[in-house]
């Protein structure tokens, strides 16, 4: 097409803001990490990419003129004017291979002191893994950039004789085969000829992701490819879909199709034999087919009549249109659902947002109108309710998204116990006193019960593929116990936690006659810690990740009249309080909340660290410590605290480029203790997940203003549907959405709340039996 003959196979662009690299470089050579200021190292990695007389400088122009001269047709680069140690490459999938047809970007960055070392690679993955080299997170395995083991003449030319063509070509030819199976490290052991029959399954996977790829691109191209990414689809629409037609048939094997029967004799898979294809991928392809259709039009392709539909043959050799999707009717309704959803879900997409799975059917199909696309009608689409074509989008990809029985990425097991399900301790949710919401298969509650000092209600709604966030009622002799603990990078910590904290809590409250002090809590905080500290070092050698793991703490205790409150991280605790004769109530957050992007926490790591002007950083918009992570206390996150865990086998993306003297962040709590008034009214008890949606005044006032019963669901709810309305949705559509995407719209949330009765208070009531609950749940 025109278009895609006026398009410069190499440019010189300006707008770099969407790269993965855009940050400016950082010091990376030796001799700047031995420069004691690292404001000054950095210009200096900065100058030599704009003093065109450095080393560095000349041999990335030399790289930009091997590349204007020696692109393939099937690579497209771009370069940018004000940022010469950048680029993008995007690798159109070769004939014969499953990728064929398909757009592979790739962000590169060079290093300071290029070419010493290889440039960095970033995959642009839109969340899909369709490659043993190429991770979902955009992680690029390959020798020849040295991350990956490889011989000698196979790893990166430290002396300039590896070029930026080179990689890409590799990237082609070596990483975007024809069978990437056999990329898998451990495949070449039994050789070849034993793993031919799951290289040929893993290939029709491979196609299904190649497609998903296409679509998300179609809808949002990356910056100065715009025309050509719509060029190409529009060139290769035709081309795709009766490859889809001709795969789901058997009538040649996944990736072979439009290749001649020469390559056969190559290697390649006959075309004329028939070829056996599962149910699970005629499934798959037949709803990612309609989708595709859907989009194709969208963008105005032109499209035969006979490819707007899939041909399905049936098991005598006949062939019937969209088998099993009940003819053109109920394949009107499809594609009708798919066309609306398409628009409303990719609006505001970003690559890095997209790992998608879903597993919901929806019967809301208003919001579109489609004519007969059987009988070659036009589409026509009515975007005033756009929100709710979101459930449109789930219903196609439930049925994409897993073929062949391939599960999604396993967690890894849980060092300390991955348990789930329901609810579950002495009148837990697990016996009948929670439920799980029919509306919302990731909400569960606890409406109301009752606890030494009177009613309180409980809920959590799980964001995150694994449930992060815990938490627990404990009561008593010793009075109440509340903790709130918010997990990141995985479980584990916030359920070390929720195990052994109020353990520690009883047994050290013991020691002091059942007493209860700030003392107690900080002693259990601390040994909470160590203990926590001392599984890591045990799982050192086979699970280093759990060093990584962490999770904020909130705990309150109401003992005595008197209420205790120890926090770490940015969870938080507000008390309604009635105020005036006329019953007003005021919001008073109670806890002290420890995130970067508070300045007095910034100022207080400041001083902590006074050598360390790098101790916070500001990292897309958001402070940091150390670029890594937001709060600044927490139990867990050793690896932060103790330089021991700071090292391989630890992921790169943890480790400091420099020693580590001292604890970067602490665990130890903030406490306060307050006497209760009887102008206390309630306590609400939330991981920050609700408080990113909900203001104090807000949460106070929905409590307040609604029965006991059922408030905590009512508050989580509340933060759900402003989810859903920043993103422009509605909330019955949200709350269909499955865990994994769900996170992409909001956290975890888990809330508890405590309504206060002062006579049972001042009369010091003891449970009986004691109640005990936690918001475990078995995965």
């Amino acid at each position: 097409m025109a278009e895609l003959k006026e398009f410069e196979r190499f440019d010189v662009v300006s707008d770099h803001s969407d790269h993965y690299f855009s940050e400016p470089p950082a010091e990376n050579t030796k001799k700047q990490k031995e420069n004691r200021n690292p404001e000054a190292s950095n210009q200096a990695a900065r100058n030599c990419f704009s003093n065109t007389g450095s080393n560095v400088y000349k041999n990335i122009m030399r790289e930009w003129k091997i590349l204007s001269n020696g692109l393939p047709d099937s690579i497209y680069v771009r370069v940018y004017e004000n940022r010469i140690d950048l680029m993008r490459a995007v690798i159109i999938g070769a004939a014969g291979t499953p990728y064929h047809d398909g757009l592979f970007f790739f962000d590169i960055a060079f290093p300071p002191n290029y070419p010493a070392q290889p440039p960095k690679v970033h995959y642009l993955s839109c969340g899909f893994k369709l490659n043993p080299n190429l991770y979902h997170n955009g992680e690029v395995c390959l020798s020849l950039i040295n991350t990956w083991i490889g011989k000698k003449n196979e790893r990166w030319d430290p002396c300039g004789s590896t070029t930026v063509l080179q990689l890409l070509v590799s990237l082609q030819g070596l990483v975007l085969n024809d069978k990437p199976f056999f990329n898998e490290a451990g495949s070449e052991i039994f050789g070849r000829a034993f793993f031919e029959k799951q290289a040929h399954s893993y290939n029709y996977y491979v196609f299904l992701l190649n497609c998903r790829t296409m679509l998300f691109w179609l809808q949002r191209p990356p910056r100065n490819f715009e025309v050509f990414v719509n060029a190409h689809f529009r060139d290769r629409a035709c081309r795709i879909l009766r490859a889809c037609n001709e795969y789901v048939n058997g009538r040649v094997r996944v990736g072979w199709y439009g290749v001649s029967d020469a390559g056969e004799d190559a290697g390649g898979s006959p075309r004329r034999s028939r070829v056996k294809v599962s149910a699970e991928f005629k499934a798959s392809m037949g709803k990612l087919y309609l989708w595709m259709v859907a989009a194709f039009q969208m963008h105005s392709f032109a499209l035969c009549s006979e490819l707007l539909q899939l041909e399905n043959s049936d098991e005598n050799g006949g062939s019937s249109k969209n088998k099993g999707h009940g003819g053109d009717k109920k394949y009107g309704k499809i594609v009708r659902s798919c066309w609306g959803g398409f628009g409303s879900f990719m609006l505001g997409r970003n690559p890095r947002e997209v790992n998608l799975i879903a597993e919901n059917n929806s019967k809301d199909q208003n919001d579109t109108k489609l004519g007969s696309a059987a009988a070659g009608g036009g589409f026509r689409v009515r975007v005033s309710k756009r929100c709710g074509m979101l459930q449109a989008f789930m219903n196609l990809r439930s049925l994409c998204l897993r073929p062949f029985g391939l599960a999604d990425d396993n967690v890894a097991g849980s060092p300390v116990g991955v348990n789930s399900g329901s609810f579950r301790g002495s009148g837990s949710f697990r016996d009948g006193g929670g439920a799980r919401e029919d509306n919302d298969s990731l909400l569960w509650s606890r409406d109301v019960g009752k606890y030494g000092s009177g009613d309180f209600s409980m809920a959590v709604v799980q964001g995150n593929q694994v449930l992060e966030d815990q938490s627990q009622i404990e009561s008593g002799p010793l009075g109440t116990f509340v903790g709130i603990y918010d997990g990141h990078g995985g479980p584990d910590a916030a359920r070390f936690v929720c195990d052994h904290l109020f353990r520690h809590f009883q047994a050290i409250s013991a020691e002091s006659n059942g007493d209860v002090t700030t003392e107690t809590i900080e002693r259990a905080f601390r040994q909470t810690e160590e203990g926590y500290t001392a599984l890591v070092s045990d799982l050192w050698c086979t699970r280093p990740q759990a060093a990584s793991a962490g999770t904020c703490c909130l705990v309150g205790v109401i003992f005595k009249q008197t209420l205790f409150v120890a926090n770490l991280g940015d969870s938080r605790v507000v008390l309604g309080k009635k105020f005036g004769i006329t019953g007003d109530i005021a919001a008073i957050q109670l806890s002290t909340e420890h995130n970067a992007n508070l300045e007095a926490v910034r100022q207080e790591l400041k001083v902590l660290h006074p050598d360390d002007p790098q101790i916070v950083v500001q990292k897309h918009g958001v402070w940091r410590v150390k670029g890594i992570i937001q709060i600044s206390r927490s139990i867990g996150d050793v690896y932060m605290k103790d330089a021991k865990f700071n090292r391989e086998p630890l992921p790169e993306k943890f480790r400091l480029p420099e020693p580590m003297h001292m604890p970067i962040l602490s665990a130890n709590p903030a406490i306060i203790s307050r006497r209760l008034q009887p102008s206390d009214s309630f306590l609400i008890f939330a991981s920050d997940g609700l408080w990113e949606q909900l203001s104090n005044e807000e949460a106070v006032e929905i409590v307040n203003s609604n029965p006991h019963s059922g408030s905590a669901k009512m508050l989580v709810t509340a933060a759900l549907q402003e989810a859903a309305r920043k993103r422009e949705m509605r909330y019955s559509d949200l709350r269909k959405i499955d865990k994994k995407v769900r996170r992409h719209f909001h956290d975890d949330i888990s809330v508890i709340v405590l309504f206060l009765n002062h006579n049972l208070i001042s009369k010091g009531t003891v449970l009986d039996p004691p109640l005990s609950i936690r918001s475990e749940l078995d995965h």
